[in-house]
C-alpha cells in the first residue's frame, strides 16, 4: 500500500530534524552515518568518493560560520566542473533553514526558473544569479495567500515542529511535484 503524502512528509520531517540536530553535534566530514542519511534524504545522486569528501569537508568547515550559496556553488564547480545548483542549495539550507532548496521541478514548475544550460556563457555566474532570483521569488511567494495557507495546513498537520516557514513550505511544495 502506498504511503499518503502526510505519512511521507512526517517521515521527511523526522529525517530532517535528525540531520539538523546531528549537523552541529558531529564532524560531518567523518560521520558516514550522517552522510548516508543526508544523501538519502536529499536524494544526492551518485558521485565519486572524492566529490562526497569535498562536499562534506566544505560543509564541516563552514557550518558554524554559515555557507554562502555563491561560494559553495563556486567551490563545487571549480573542484568538479559541475554546476551543482541543487547540491549547493541543500548544503546552504541545511546550515541556514531560512533559505530555500533549489529543486529543479519546483523551481521550474512553481516559479518558472531553470538552471542555466550547459553551453551558456558565464554559466557559474548565471547559476548564482538564478538562485538569487529564486530566493527573491520565494520570498515574494511566502507573502501570498496560497503560501500562508500551505504553512497553516502544515502547522495543523504537523504541530510543534519548530521548523522555519521556508522549510515548511519546502516540504509542501516538494509534495506537489
Amino acid at each position: 500500500m502506498a504511503k499518503s503524502k502526510i505519512e511521507i512528509i512526517n517521515i521527511g520531517i523526522k529525517k530532517y530534524q535528525f540531520l539538523r540536530q546531528r549537523l552541529f553535534e558531529t564532524n560531518v566530514s567523518e560521520d558516514r552515518d550522517f552522510q548516508r542519511a543526508f544523501n538519502g534524504f536529499f536524494r544526492m545522486g551518485r558521485r565519486t568518493e572524492t566529490y562526497y569528501n569535498d562536499y562534506y569537508s566544505y560543509l564541516q568547515q563552514h557550518k558554524e560560520s554559515g555557507i554562502d550559496f555563491a561560494k559553495a556553488l563556486t567551490y563545487l564547480y571549480e573542484r568538479h566542473g559541475r554546476l551543482e545548483m541543487s547540491f549547493a542549495s541543500k548544503m546552504v539550507a541545511m546550515v541556514d533553514p531560512t533559505l530555500p532548496i533549489w529543486d529543479s521541478v519546483v523551481t521550474k514548475g512553481h516559479f518558472g526558473i531553470v538552471a542555466p544550460y550547459a553551453n551558456v556563457k558565464n554559466r557559474l555566474q548565471k547559476g548564482i544569479e538564478k538562485y538569487e532570483q529564486y530566493c527573491r521569488s520565494y520570498s515574494t511567494y511566502m507573502q501570498s495567500a496560497e503560501a500562508i495557507e500551505k504553512i497553516k495546513e502544515f502547522d495543523k498537520l504537523f504541530p510543534n515542529t519548530k521548523m522555519t516557514n521556508v522549510k515548511k513550505l519546502d516540504f509542501m511544495l516538494w509534495q506537489e511535484r
